[in-house]
């Protein structure tokens, strides 16, 4: 028989003899020999550049964990996609890939398939996790609450600490500010196995219950944080001098001191929101506890541009457009200008700014029309009409103007009146007569002109009454001489 491996391959004849065929561990030191240090007939390679096998994280930065490094048909492994300082971490839980085989004639080789499930960092979020898998959650937004197991709160200011400094080197741990998330233990380890927070054989974590704390956080003694609520009406959490125990106020020693925050519920450690200190004084009564000395509580509005979460809402600067003192180029239809930001706010254009159109020669509204086709109305005492305005003059009236009064039926000079001073109107006509018959007049200029009727004529000698007196050559007579 012989084990065909990614280009290379043992024959059973080969591996007899050759010690490192019956270890049972891999190792990554013996790459130059090209050894099976183990019994999954797979050498012991590591992967050309900086990646190194059977980690199962992506050591030369290609996005590929374990590129290249041989596997066993079916193998799984746990697996991270990113960078191998956040591995573990929040959010960035390991994934899991699976060995793939392939076979190109003869050759049968096993390599990683892809890294599925693989968590991944984000900007950080009030939301109770690591989002940007750097160990503590909620970066300043610490819960509301007292210290874990007691510990001496932190300044007015909160000074968070480090894994490092807790001592923790897995799980959660409580800093007197907020929670930290101090990584993962290696596969077959129990996080407070090895203490609190320490990597180890199995640890079960304990309750509330089982560790006596009825408010605030406390760990687990393995490798969690515990919310222990809050405290009835009219009692604080180490009221009465022991830490994560509700009691009345003024039963604690003297001296003592605990973080206190009396602003809205949600806001402690978000943005700038930090806790103050509260601490017992002696009175008639024993002790008590004194005034919150130190606390940050949000602003009721958001101040732009300082780079401060001021209302604790988890936003810094929301609803600021701009950064005071920033400016930026603006134009409008009459020109261009300049913006200054003010108070997170774009200020108003110094571009020239259109203006409502007047007859004057200009464009005063920019749109690319002088004077726009202004119109104005007017009137005259015989009705109304328009001016219009021509290079920036306005024109004549266009509403009718008076005229002379003719006698028409109309009143033309629109005094009110119709024909004023006209006996008639202009082309009619009325029956009229005269001694010597039936005729017409015809109005002209508001008067009755001739009649038409034949008029009395000088009677002349014609046998004809001329002027029409009913008589016919009356009284005519003619001088006449003779010789005699």
């Amino acid at each position: 028989m012989r084990v065909k491996l990614i280009g290379v391959f043992l024959t059973t004849a080969m591996c007899a003899g050759v010690s490192a065929c019956g270890s049972s561990q891999e190792t990554s030191t013996n790459t130059a020999g090209g050894l099976d240090a183990g019994t999954d007939a797979v050498l012991d390679v590591t992967a050309p550049g900086s990646e190194i096998c059977g980690n199962g994280l992506d050591d030369n930065g290609n996005g590929l964990p374990d590129d290249g490094c041989p596997c066993n048909a079916g193998q799984t492994q746990p697996c991270f996609v990113g960078s191998k300082a956040l591995a573990g971490k929040g959010v960035c839980t390991y994934g899991q890939q699976t060995c793939v085989v392939t076979t190109t004639g003869e050759m049968t080789s096993g390599q990683w398939g892809d890294c599925t499930g693989s968590g991944s960092p984000s900007p950080e979020v009030c939301d109770g996790l690591d989002n940007d898998c750097n160990g503590p959650v909620d970066d300043g937004c610490a819960p509301d609450g007292g210290p874990a197991d007691g510990a001496p709160p932190g300044d007015a200011g909160c000074a968070s600490k480090t894994c490092w400094q807790l001592g923790a080197t897995c799980g959660q741990a409580y800093d007197g500010c907020g929670i930290l998330d101090c990584g993962q233990c290696p596969p077959g380890q129990t996080c407070g196995g090895g203490g609190v927070n320490k990597c180890g054989g199995p640890c079960e974590g304990k309750t509330c219950t089982q560790l006596g704390a009825s408010c605030g956080y406390i760990s687990d003694q393995c490798g969690a944080v515990l919310d222990c609520g809050d405290c009835p009406a009219g009692t604080t959490c180490g009221g009465a001098g022991t830490p994560n125990q509700c009691g009345s106020p003024g039963g604690c020693n003297v001296g003592q001191t605990m973080d206190c925050y009396t602003g809205p519920a949600g806001t402690l450690g978000v943005g700038k929101c930090k806790p103050g200190t509260i601490t017992c004084v002696a009175d008639s009564s024993g002790s008590k506890w004194g005034s919150c000395v130190g606390e940050v509580d949000p602003d009721a509005a958001e101040v732009c541009n300082n780079g401060i979460d001021d209302n604790c809402n988890g936003q810094t600067d929301e609803g600021c457009s701009c950064t005071n003192g920033q400016t930026q180029p603006c134009s409008t239809a009459c020109g261009t200008g300049q913006q200054t930001c003010t108070n997170g706010s774009w200020g108003a254009c110094t571009a020239p700014q259109p203006q409502t159109e007047v007859c004057d020669g200009l464009d005063n509204n920019c749109n690319g029309q002088l004077d726009g086709r202004l119109t104005q109305a007017c009137s005259t005492a015989c009705g109304a009409g328009v001016k219009i305005c021509v290079a920036g003059v306005w024109g004549a009236c266009s509403a009718p103007q008076p005229q002379t009064e003719v006698c028409d039926g109309v009143d033309n000079d629109c005094d009110g009146q119709v024909d004023e001073g006209c006996t008639c109107v202009n082309g009619k006509t009325q029956p009229c007569s005269s001694a010597c018959g039936a005729g017409t007049q015809t109005c002209t200029n508001g008067t009755w002109g001739a009649c038409s009727a034949p008029q009395p004529q000088t009677e002349v000698c014609d046998g004809v009454d001329n002027d029409c007196d009913g008589q016919v050559d009356e009284n005519l007579t003619q001088d006449c001489s003779t010789i005699c």
